[in-house]
């Protein structure tokens, strides 16, 4: 048998199945079959084993031998492989009479030891902070909603503001017909091209001319009212209208909801960042066949995605200014990140002993919903991985 290391998760088998040892082999393919097959004034797994290789196709009789082959292969390389066996991979078979050869490629899983890992070199868990600017942009958006539309006291209307205007055609003599009146928003060129500008420099009351858009009329505008949105004072009154006690209690609650959010936002970030750095500690290195399997699921799923918005490969491409063979490749390092990570957690997770039980599962459904069990055993194995990193990583860096 010859064997060649490929890499740390790549092995290369050679072969050859001759004599007695083909024999061998060839006999307990058929002993198989035998017992599956069922020949006519046999019982089921009865008929001779001679018989049973005149009566069954030759070409699956070869790949039944073949797959019997691999196993033996297996059983006799077993000793001699650093991991378990992710996946085999047939690069040549040849079956002659009396004499079998067979060249293949065994994927194998990382094995990792967590005593390689430096938790003094991660990034420390750091608890987000709270900003009085984030809370005052929450109350302001609060406040926002409640605004009054309302006649300001400005010269002129900005962006943003609401103008209130009367207009009317003028006829060839330059005298208005019937006048009509509208609200517009400045800033959005809601009315005529052009309006807007010709608004910014007017003030209530003043009559201005333009011309339309093709030049073929004029248009007189007077500017009856600026209008604009007039936020309310925040009262205790105001905040139990909103459904809090008073405003303190409001500012809080908007406190510990952007607190939550940011925690949730930094966790994820944090964790990824720790993973990262652990494959890369442990060199993990993912049998080829995971990615690109993977890879390809992805794949399908980003470009039934595309299709559906209107898109194909090409013209996304164009949008993110890069081309079709970036956009696969970023695809496929993302895939290759993602695994590992996914490897790394669940490697943790057996290193430590987590598992969430019954209890801990059934407490954690109580507080969510549209998850089944097992979303929320995973939930709850990912909340005690991460308590338990952010004290080995806080803990190493203390020492």
């Amino acid at each position: 048998m010859n064997l060649n290391k490929i890499s740390s998760v790549e092995v290369s088998v050679e072969e050859t199945y001759e004599g007695e040892q083909f024999q061998n082999i060839e006999n307990k393919t058929l002993e198989k079959l035998a017992r599956r097959v069922q020949i006519p004034g046999f019982r089921k797994g009865k008929a001779p084993v001679n018989l049973v290789r005149n009566y069954v196709n030759q070409s699956y009789l070869q790949e039944m031998l073949v797959d019997e082959i691999v196993d033996d292969v297996l059983r006799s390389v077993a000793s001699e492989l650093e991991a378990p066996v992710y996946k085999v991979h047939i690069k040549e078979s040849n079956i002659e009479e009396q004499k079998a050869y067979i060249k293949m490629v065994i994927e194998l899983l990382p094995q990792p030891r967590f005593d390689d890992i430096d938790f003094s070199k991660l990034s420390p868990y750091e608890e987000p902070k709270v900003t009085e600017e984030e809370i005052e942009d929450v109350v302001d958006h609060l406040l926002e909603d409640q605004s009054a539309i309302r006649s300001v006291e400005v010269e002129k209307p900005e962006d943003g503001y609401l103008a209130e205007i009367e207009w009317a055609l003028l006829d060839e003599q330059g005298n208005p017909l019937k006048p009509r009146r509208t609200t517009i928003e400045i800033g959005k060129e809601e009315f005529l091209e052009g309006t807007d500008d010709l608004l910014k420099s007017m003030t209530v009351g003043e009559e201005k001319n333009m011309a339309t858009p093709d030049g073929q009329s004029q248009i007189r505008i007077k500017l009856l009212d600026i209008k604009g949105k007039v936020k309310p004072e925040l009262t205790d009154e105001l905040a139990a209208d909103l459904g809090f006690e008073n405003v303190e209690n409001l500012r809080k609650t908007a406190e510990e909801e952007i607190g939550r959010y940011k925690q949730d936002q930094y966790v994820d970030e944090w964790l990824n960042n720790v993973l990262d750095d652990i494959a890369e500690q442990l060199e993990i290195q993912l049998p080829p066949s995971m990615i690109e399997d993977e890879y390809e699921h992805r794949y399908e799923e980003f470009i039934n995605m595309l299709e559906n918005s209107g898109l194909n490969l090409e013209s996304y491409a164009s949008q993110v200014q890069k081309n079709p063979d970036e956009v696969l490749t970023e695809i496929r390092e993302n895939v290759r990140n993602s695994l590992k990570r996914y490897f790394v957690l669940e490697f943790l997770k057996s290193a430590l002993g987590i598992e969430a039980d019954e209890a801990e599962v059934n407490e954690y459904l109580k507080t969510r919903q549209g998850i089944n069990r097992q979303e929320a055993s995973y939930n709850v194995e990912l909340e005690k991985l991460i308590e338990v990193l952010k004290e080995k990583v806080s803990a190493n860096k203390e020492v």
